[in-house]
């Protein structure tokens, strides 16, 4: 018998310990767009919440690797100075942003709700919560991105509220090499082979 059911095992094994080596590359990626409105009407017609500005994440860069997070703020709320009603309101929004992510961009979007929000006299944010719908990820991206509740909660004397994003790494299926493929179906075939042989001889 050239091969026995040890040595066959033991072969694949290591061909297993070569392939258990490859790791799927860090993700490095950069901001490079990203922007919020708010899309709904109010009952009075006016919503106490103005469109969205940025905080400085443009530009802003990581490197993730496989199942890692990282957070940004990213939107800041503005109220409206003098606001029109007092009474809680529902405010639909939106808001994307752009990943660049190895010499590619990857668009992501959401749309969200300003829910039961309320403002003082004097514009200041009194209460209310954001959520979001679920975020689709851009066929071929290694990342996913959520974006997040308030970050600054409401009751901030100098007027906004901020909201941000987590962006993490996806796992990935890495193939296994091709040696080991290779490995593993010739340990196969001679192990197949030995087998024949002792049967004929037996």
């Amino acid at each position: 018998m050239i091969f026995g059911s040890g040595s066959l095992l033991a072969g694949i094994v290591a061909a297993g310990l070569l392939g258990g080596d490859v790791q799927a590359a860090p993700v490095s990626f950069s901001v490079a767009n990203a922007g919020a409105s708010v899309t709904g009407n109010c009952l009075d017609g006016t919503c106490n919440m103005n469109v969205a500005a940025l905080v400085g994440t443009l530009g802003a860069s990581d490197t993730l690797q496989e199942g890692q997070s990282v957070g940004f703020e990213l939107l800041e709320w503005t109220a409206l100075a003098q606001p029109i009603v007092e009474s809680a309101e529902d405010i639909a929004v939106e808001a994307f942003v752009t990943l660049a992510i190895g010499g590619g961009n990857y668009f992501f979007s959401a749309i969200g709700v300003m829910s039961g929000w309320t403002l003082s006299e004097s514009g200041q944010p009194r209460g209310g919560s954001l959520t979001w719908t679920p975020v689709s990820i851009p066929e071929g991206s290694p990342l996913k991105v959520i974006f997040d509740a308030f970050a600054v909660p409401a009751g901030v004397e100098n007027g906004f509220v901020r909201s941000g994003i987590t962006v993490t790494a996806l796992p990935s299926v890495v193939p296994l090499p091709g040696g080991m493929v290779l490995l593993v179906t010739a340990l196969l075939g001679v192990f197949g082979l030995s087998r024949r042989r002792n049967f004929a001889a037996a």
